[in-house]
């Protein structure tokens, strides 16, 4: 069997052909393929010669393939039918897709497609994929980071996760200093145990972190165990399973912060111009993170200097309405105490329980707009004069809402502090879950707060008729956990206002 009657697939320039015969044993049974001839593709494919084909057994030529195949091929005969098949040839670095087509009862044409460059170019997408999803893993730490050392990190933690690489860590260079400073690795615990302790050193010796981080120069070392600078410490190196190295400096436009390096267990891994981009694009990423971490910190040190000075502005005006109505000294402390004790029953989050304390402190201030004669009157208030009362939440709200955010909230809060659940409060009737759960918090407090203490037109009730008021209350005026959560404070907990007082 040769080219004969066969020019038409021997011709073809974009696959290789060759000839088999299947060769038997003594027992008619099928053991190898030997190549009867080939086509100039399939020559130029392997890069081989004729006579270094023609004649030759296909299981002593390409490792590829085994008995196995073979027998893939005697079944392909006997039925008569096309099979193919991928196939790995490591003599030849060649990926090739195979279509055996039977000619005759011991005959086959058998072409050749080189996947090759399909595949390497497969794998260089799919690695350059993983490396853009672990670079977005980090860009989600950069975004929410608080502090720089838990974004060093978890940043070296993440990029550890890549398989090809051993090592990962963040290195300063403070000035004046000779040795750098690592401030964050990522990688299994052994390795990094001896990097720190044996190898780091080196690193130091060589001069790669200072050239990195000093002269803002990245550094690619394709493979550690041949390359000359490392050529005297290849047994540190080969205990971290360490073949090549990446250093990337970490620069951002008010300076340099330090350096990124990756160590891989794989040379050539930092090769493709591309992976090199996409980490050196996350660098500068990483230094904006710095320095955005650093500006946040900053601010929140002045907002605190400022949060700080708005409440105490919030104290004073809550002095305003004790100064003009001296009966209800101490109420708006007392409420906010109680209210701020309630939040903490219901396990509300530190910032909704900030946000309670500061609103029942003024919940109030809208009384310095109700006449004082009518604040301090000891008998019954006429209709006229309670219809003056119930402006002083409207008045309240008008006081806060030009606060800035989030004590603009306050104004909400003591606007519907008087409101019920049933609709039955003021001043907008409002019904259930339209009342915030901060005003329904202070709605129970301030009654249990007012009914417990002297008033001019009154003595005080005391505790356990306001918790009875309270509870008779629960579902039709007063939030029912609100309430659960009072009571048990008072009944559980000992609470008191004497002894909560600031």
């Amino acid at each position: 069997m040769n080219l004969k009657g066969n020019e038409a697939f021997f011709s073809f320039p974009a696959m290789g052909y060759f000839f088999g015969e299947i060769m038997f044993d003594a027992k008619g049974v099928p053991y190898d393929l030997k190549i009867v001839d080939v086509n100039f593709s399939f020559k130029k494919l392997m890069g081989l010669q004729s006579k270094e084909i023609i004649g030759k057994s296909l299981l002593n030529m390409f490792s590829g393939f085994d008995c196995e195949f073979i027998e893939k091929v005697r079944i392909s005969l006997s039925q008569n039918k096309i099979f193919q098949d991928f196939v790995y040839i490591p003599k030849y670095g060649k990926y090739v897709f195979i279509t055996v087509v039977p000619k005759d009862e011991k005959f086959v044409l058998i072409s050749f497609a080189d996947m090759t460059e399909v595949i390497r170019y497969r794998e260089k997408m799919l690695k350059l994929n993983k490396i853009q999803n672990t670079i977005n893993k980090v860009n989600s730490v950069i975004i929410n980071a608080n502090n720089l050392e838990y974004l060093y990190q978890k940043i070296c933690d993440t990029l550890s996760e890549l398989d090809e690489i051993v090592l990962v860590f963040v290195a300063l260079f403070p000035e004046k200093e000779k040795q750098s400073k690592i401030i964050a690795i990522g990688g299994q615990e052994d390795t990094k145990h001896y990097f720190l302790t044996d190898v780091k050193s080196l690193f130091d010796e060589l001069g790669v972190l200072s050239d990195v981080v000093k002269k803002r120069k990245v550094v690619l070392v394709k493979n550690i165990l041949e390359n000359v600078n490392f050529k005297h410490y290849k047994d540190s190196i080969l205990k971290i399973g360490v073949k090549s190295l990446l250093a990337l400096p970490l620069i951002y436009e008010k300076g340099l912060k330090g350096a990124l390096f990756l160590l891989s267990k794989n040379d050539n891994v930092f090769g493709d111009v591309n992976v090199i981009n996409l980490i050196k694009t996350l660098t500068y990423d990483l230094a904006i993170g710095i320095e955005k971490v650093k500006l946040r910190k900053e601010l929140m040190e002045k907002n605190k200097v400022l949060e700080k000075s708005i409440e105490d502005i919030l104290k004073i005006l809550s002095k305003f309405v004790e100064i003009k109505d001296p009966y209800t000294l101490g109420h708006q402390i007392n409420v906010a105490n109680l209210s701020e004790q309630i939040a903490i029953k219901m396990g509300l989050p530190e910032n909704q329980v900030r946000t309670i304390r500061l609103g029942a402190l003024v919940h109030d201030i809208g009384k310095i707009g109700v006449p004082i004669e009518i604040l301090v009157k000891p008998g019954k208030l006429s209709e006229k004069e309670f219809e003056l009362i119930k402006e002083h939440p409207i008045i309240g709200h008008n006081l806060l809402k030009d606060l800035i955010y989030p004590y603009n909230t306050l104004a909400e809060i003591a606007l519907q502090h008087h409101e019920r659940l049933n609709g039955t409060g003021y001043p907008n009737g409002l019904k259930g879950s339209d009342i915030s759960l901060e005003s329904r918090i202070i709605a129970v407090a301030d009654v249990v707060e007012a009914m417990s203490s002297h008033r001019p037109y009154r003595p005080s009730l005391g505790i356990e008729k306001a918790l009875d008021v309270i509870t008779k209350g629960k579902g039709k005026l007063f939030d029912p956990e609100v309430v659960n959560a009072c009571i048990s404070l008072f009944k559980e907990d000992n609470f008191s206002f004497s002894k909560n007082l600031e």
